[in-house]
C-alpha cells in the first residue's frame, strides 16, 4: 500500500515541548470509509483528525508524533470510544514527564500513519505521570471538536506515560452488534455466543488476511445478548426465553462482546452466524464446532457477514488507570452537539417513514420489520438472509473458503510471479 504523504506545517517550531496524550474519539462511521488514513480517501476518520490536529498546530507530522490507534474499524463502523494516543503540543514543562528532556521531533520513531496492524499483544512498561500542573493546560478535545465535522468528537484526554501506547497498552475492546429483535430466539443466542468465550482459533469467524496475520487465536472475555423491551408488531413479538438473563435497555437488541483484539471482520462474522441460531436455522453448538474445525468445519464455510452500519466499538480498557478528563465548557458543547447529532438523524428516520408511507401506502409501524427473516435493512436490501426463499444450506453442508495454508501457498505464487521471491530449491 502506497503511504499517504503530508507536507510538514509552515513555521513549525519543532523545539516546542510536547507531552504524550491519550484522546477517547466518537465517530459514527456510516459515511465514513473507516477509521484509518488511506491512500487516494480523504473520507477517513483519521484523515480529518490529522487535518483538525494540523489546524489547530497541535501536531505538525504524524509520522513524528508516535501516534498510534487501538481500533482499526472498518468502512461504516462506528466508536463510542476508540482511543489514540500521540505527542502534542502543551503548555506544560515536561521536565517531570521526560526526565528532564522532552523527546525531539527527530528523535521519535518513524510511524506509517495507514500501516496495517498485526494482532498480537503486546505491553509497554508501567510509568507513572505527575498530575499536577504548573499552569492551565490547552483545552485538547475543546479545540478539536471546533474544527472536526459534527459527527466526529473527541469526548476526552488524558496525559499518559511516555511508554503509553494506545494499541500496546489495551487489555481488551469491548463491541457492540445491534439488532431489531424480532422473533429470534435470545435464549438460544446467548447460549451459542457463551462458546465464543475462551482462547479459541478464529479463522471460521474473520476474513483472513495471511499477508500481515499468521496467528488467527484470540481471547475473548466476556459476550452477552442484551435485549429490547417487548415489541409486538403485526403479530410478531420478541419473546426471549426466560432464564437467558438478558436486560431490557433499548429499543434495540445487541450483541455484546470483549476481548483482548479482533481479527478483521471478526464480529461481524460471530454476529452472522448468531442471527442463525436465532432463526432456528443452526444449533447453539454450530459455534462450538466452527471453533474446533469438527468434520464439515475443517474450512471456513461460505456465508454472508452481518453488515457494518450496527456495529460500533463501544470502549477499550488498559493495564494502568487512564486519567479522562474534559473541561466543563467542552462537556457543555459536547452534550449539546451530541444531541444535535441524534436530533438530526431522528429527523432523517421520520422523513424516510413518510417517505416509506408515500411508496406503500401504509404507515411505517404496520410494516412487519419484526419478521424473523427482516433484521436491519441496507439501500433496499436485506442485511443477512437466510437463503431468502431458497431452501436453507447447513453451515456444515457449503462449500468452504481456502484454508490458512492454501493461501499462503496462493500468495507465495503470485509473489514468484512477480519476481518479489527467490525460486523454491528442489
Amino acid at each position: 500500500m502506497a503511504e499517504v504523504k503530508i507536507e510538514a506545517l509552515s513555521g513549525w517550531d519543532s523545539s516546542r515541548p510536547r507531552r504524550n496524550i491519550a484522546m477517547k474519539v466518537s465517530y459514527v462511521g456510516a459515511t465514513y470509509g473507516g477509521f484509518s488514513l488511506q491512500p487516494h480517501d480523504d473520507n477517513t476518520v483519521e484523515y480529518h483528525l490529522f487535518k483538525a490536529l494540523r489546524r489547530t498546530r497541535l501536531m505538525n507530522m504524524v509520522e513524528l508524533s508516535g501516534y498510534c490507534r487501538a481500533g482499526r474499524t472498518d468502512r461504516g463502523v462506528s466508536a463510542a470510544g476508540n482511543v489514540i494516543s500521540l505527542f502534542l503540543r502543551t503548555n506544560q514543562d515536561p521536565a517531570r514527564e521526560f526526565g528532564g528532556k522532552a523527546p525531539s521531533e527527530d528523535a521519535m520513531p518513524s510511524v506509517s500513519p495507514n500501516a496495517v496492524l498485526d494482532q498480537e499483544e503486546a505491553r509497554a512498561a508501567n510509568h507513572t505521570v505527575d498530575e499536577t500542573e504548573d499552569v492551565k493546560e490547552l483545552d485538547y478535545a475543546n479545540m478539536l471538536n471546533n474544527v472536526l465535522p459534527a459527527d466526529i468528537r473527541v469526548k476526552q484526554w488524558a496525559p499518559v506515560p511516555v511508554t503509553f501506547n494506545a494499541r500496546f497498552c489495551a487489555t481488551w475492546r469491548e463491541y457492540r452488534y445491534y439488532f431489531l429483535p424480532g422473533n429470534l430466539d435470545h435464549g438460544e443466542m446467548a447460549q451459542a455466543a457463551k462458546y465464543f468465550e475462551g482462547y479459541h482459533d478464529f479463522t471460521a469467524f474473520c476474513k483472513m488476511d495471511v499477508t500481515h496475520v499468521h496467528n488467527f487465536y484470540r481471547k475473548v472475555l466476556e459476550t452477552e445478548i442484551v435485549t429490547a423491551p417487548q415489541l409486538q408488531v403485526d403479530g410478531l413479538a420478541s419473546q426471549p426465553k426466560d432464564g437467558a438473563g438478558l436486560t431490557p435497555q433499548s429499543s434495540q437488541s445487541y450483541f455484546r462482546v470483549r476481548g483482548h483484539a479482533f481479527l478483521w471482520h471478526q464480529v461481524r462474522a460471530m454476529a452472522a452466524v448468531l442471527f442463525t441460531v436465532g432463526q432456528g436455522l443452526e444449533e447453539p453448538e454450530v459455534v462450538q464446532r466452527m471453533l474446533a474445525r469438527d468434520p464439515g468445519f475443517d474450512r471456513k464455510p461460505n456465508y454472508a457477514l452481518a453488515d457494518d452500519l450496527p456495529l460500533c466499538l463501544m470502549d477499550v480498557g488498559f493495564d494502568s488507570p487512564v486519567m479522562w478528563r474534559a473541561s466543563p465548557e467542552c462537556q457543555s458543547k459536547l452534550r449539546a452537539q451530541v444531541l444535535k447529532l441524534h436530533s438530526d438523524f431522528a429527523t432523517q428516520a421520520s422523513v424516510t417513514a413518510a417517505i416509506v408511507e408515500d411508496v406503500t401506502g401504509e404507515p411505517v409501524q404496520t410494516k412487519p420489520w419484526f419478521h424473523p427473516a427482516l433484521f436491519p435493512m441496507k439501500n433496499g436490501k436485506l442485511v443477512y438472509v437466510s437463503d431468502g426463499d431458497k431452501k436453507y444450506v447447513p453451515l456444515s453442508k457449503r462449500q468452504g473458503e481456502p484454508t490458512y495454508g492454501e493461501r499462503i501457498k496462493a500468495l507465495e505464487a503470485r509473489k514468484r510471479k512477480a519476481g518479489e521471491m527467490e525460486p523454491e530449491e528442489d
